[in-house]
């Protein structure tokens, strides 16, 4: 008697799963609904909003125009658009949204052209490629995702980043520096850092300049840095490696450890280095409170932990 009940939940059920197998299918299915390929003349800077796009920019000595080459993928057409224009000298290029935007979306923006080009960059998610440029402005405000810089030159890097992840190799210029969420890799600078982050990684090598960084939480790690400058962290850990110490060194924290190696002579400075529970050593020397040493120096390396250790040898 119970039989006929539970075939017809069953069928209701295959309806159902069979119904919401088509929608998804009709969501995951892209189309083709927009492509680009277009030249400019005369272009010093390149402006973007790319939301959700991939975008590349390679620069060129050699070339005199840019290149727009793009593409739009969507299961909804129309909800999305890629829009560009020239504006006297700057080329404007922004995801433009069309409704409620709903849907899955994919697309890329790659551009090449001169070596001599400022760069305003707003990525939402997605993958940034930058490399060869040569530039008065540069900045670049992320969302989340994944950017990767390789030889560019600007009198600022100017970077944010709200989560993900950032690489950075052969740069000239000073870095500005500021990270919600993620990681920070920068190598083969010439030039100096300000870095920022509430949480995540920051990773610096072979920096030609001053190195000043703070962290709420995370990690440090500097090798090859031709000048400490402040290292503040809330809660974590700094690894320093092959640095040296400058004038204006000083070590913060509240809850960490800093864990520094030298290239320094340590009898080239003073230390003044306090921790309220941990414990300090400079060379040769420890203390578990304070522990200042007078080398008739004019500069003083100088920190305090409230709870943490500070190790600095050659």
């Amino acid at each position: 008697m119970k039989t006929k009940p539970i075939k017809i939940r069953i069928a209701i059920f295959a309806l159902v799963a069979t119904a919401f197998s088509i929608l998804t299918s009709c969501e995951t299915n892209l189309e083709l609904v927009q492509s680009i390929n277009e030249q400019f003349e005369e272009v010093n800077s390149i402006e973007i909003e790319s939301s959700f796009l991939d975008v590349s920019y390679i620069g060129s000595p050699t070339m005199e125009s840019v290149q727009l080459i793009g593409a739009l993928e969507s299961s909804r057409a129309g909800n999305y658009s890629i829009e560009y224009k020239l504006v006297q000298h700057k080329l404007i290029i922004e995801v433009e949204r069309n409704g409620n935007g709903g849907g899955n979306h994919r697309g890329y923006i790659n551009l090449t052209g001169p070596e001599l080009m400022n760069i305003d960059l707003d990525a939402g998610s997605g993958t940034v490629q930058i490399s060869q440029v040569n530039a008065e402005e540069f900045e670049l405000d992320g969302g989340s995702g994944n950017f990767e810089l390789t030889d560019i030159s600007a009198p600022i890097l100017d970077l944010q980043l709200s989560s993900g992840r950032i690489n950075a190799y052969n740069l000239v210029g000073d870095v500005d520096l500021e990270i919600s969420s993620g990681n920070a890799n920068i190598s083969n600078l010439e030039g100096n850092i300000n870095a920022i982050g509430s949480s995540g990684k920051f990773t610096f090598k072979m920096i030609k300049g001053l190195v000043n960084c703070s962290l709420n939480s995370g990690n440090g790690v500097l090798t090859g840095i031709q000048e400490i400058g402040k290292l503040k962290i809330s809660s974590g850990n700094f690894n320093v490696n092959e640095s040296y110490f400058g004038a204006d060194t000083r070590l913060e924290g509240s809850s960490g450890n800093f864990n520094i190696q030298t290239e320094s002579n340590l009898n080239d400075f003073n230390f003044d280095l306090k921790t309220s529970s941990g414990n300090i050593r400079v060379g040769e020397s420890t203390s578990s409170g304070t522990l200042r040493i007078d080398n008739g120096s004019p500069y003083t390396v100088s920190g305090e932990v409230s709870s943490g250790n500070i190790k600095i040898r050659n």
